[in-house]
């Protein structure tokens, strides 16, 4: 017999060898190659089944990776491998008087009419996950009439990956320069030469606002690479008391805690002793009170009011700062003239108190009126017209009128 008319192999019109273990071809492998690329591995009396079917896999990927298609993984497409050789192994069981009937000849029938399909090693929500449209519509025909096929380089991915490679490229070239300028300045050592420092920025400046000058004279943009190397850091004791540190606490809600382990960290990561530092959380806290009060005195102290100002004030009822479960009034109080805007205060005011809003408000305001020594500048108020306003019977205009004016 000879292998041309090998039984086995009628479902496949031919006889595997061993060019079949190599996969050619500009499209996704068909059934029938990856068929036969399995077949002739198993030939091999050293090879199992899976092994077989590994050796196929390794044929199979490439051509998923040339043309970006997301395929199964190795383990899952052996196994497919595995199911059309036990599918094919079963029509070869069927006895040759009985392949021509209605029920197994239509089996063989669509058997055959498959091999010349694209093997699916692709998810099942695989047109949803690529992104690339050439390559869906490569994967859609793929599916259906396996017209398309892959050119030998994709030109925006080739573009793309050339561009990716020359930054690469410029990167060493800078990170090597850069390496080899620190390795000359660390032979050579420091320098007090004042023509070397006239070259460069001061050291107050920073690479953001060192700039040269072209030859007409007009500022030109410097390039050049600034490298930090760092310097040296002292840590008072009441280091926490500093107003800059206090001010980007409060800015930042950094609360007492926190800011002492930072502080404890920065200490220990600066090579510094923390037990020299005063770095308790109740230090941080009573120092954060002591400074916020310190800086809010300078604020008073420095600002100037307005020549002719307006006041502002609307009450407002809210949580308390100690128990959201409890409401006061608070009464923002604002001044306004030629200069801006200024807050003076939000007061509390008493809640459910016997004493009537009106005389309330008006002693609060002049307080803080008194407190930022504007009460003299105040010509004009502004206020909404409630009855703790203009009432006739709480009267707190007049009497912030005859305290005022």
């Amino acid at each position: 017999m000879s292998k041309s008319s090998d039984p086995r192999y009628f479902l496949l019109g031919t006889v595997p060898t061993d060019d079949d273990k190599t996969i050619t071809g500009c499209r996704l492998p068909t059934v029938r190659q990856v068929l036969l690329c399995f077949l002739a591995h198993h030939a091999s009396p050293s090879n199992t089944l899976r092994q077989a079917a590994n050796l196929t896999v390794a044929s199979v990927l490439p051509f998923y990776e040339r043309a970006r298609i997301i395929s199964l993984g190795n383990h899952k497409m052996a196994e497919e491998i595995i199911k059309l050789f036990s599918s094919m192994k079963s029509l070869l069981k069927i006895d040759h008087a009985h392949r021509e009937d209605h029920v197994n000849g239509g089996k063989i029938k669509a058997f055959k009419d498959n091999l010349n399909k694209t093997m699916k090693f692709w998810p099942r929500n695989v047109l949803d996950r690529l992104t690339n449209k050439e390559d869906k519509l490569f994967l859609e025909s793929m599916m259906n009439d396996r017209k398309a096929t892959m050119g030998s380089a994709d030109l925006v991915l080739s573009t793309t990956e050339r561009k990716v490679q020359e930054r690469r490229t410029a990167e060493e070239l800078r990170r090597q320069r850069e390496q080899l300028r620190n390795e000359e300045e660390k032979s050579a050592g420091p320098s007090n030469d004042t023509e070397d420092c006239d070259e460069g920025p001061d050291d107050d400046q920073t690479d953001a606002s060192y700039v040269a000058e072209r030859e007409d004279g007009t500022p030109k943009r410097s390039h050049k690479r600034v490298v930090k190397t760092g310097t040296a850091a002292f840590w008072p004791h009441d280091v926490l008391r500093s107003p800059e540190v206090v001010e980007t606490a409060l800015r930042n809600k950094i609360t007492p805690t926190q800011l002492a382990s930072v502080a404890h960290s920065l200490v220990k990561a600066t090579s510094g002793d923390p037990k020299k530092v005063n770095l308790h959380y109740k230090t941080a806290y009573n120092y954060k009170i002591e400074t916020t009060i310190t800086i809010a005195k300078q604020i008073k102290e420095s600002w100037e009011p307005p020549a002719i100002g307006i006041v502002h004030w609307d009450g407002k009822l809210m949580d308390t700062l100690g128990n959201e479960q409890a409401v006061e009034e608070r009464l923002p109080v604002l001044i306004s003239g030629i200069g801006g805007v200024k807050l003076l205060g939000v007061p509390a005011l008493a809640h459910k108190s016997t004493e009537k809003t009106g005389p309330m408000i008006a002693s609060a305001t002049k307080i803080l009126l008194d407190e930022w020594s504007c009460c003299d500048n105040v010509v004009g108020m502004v206020f909404d017209t409630t009855s703790s306003n203009t009432g006739a019977i709480t009267a707190g205009i007049d009497n912030r009128h005859i305290k005022f004016i």
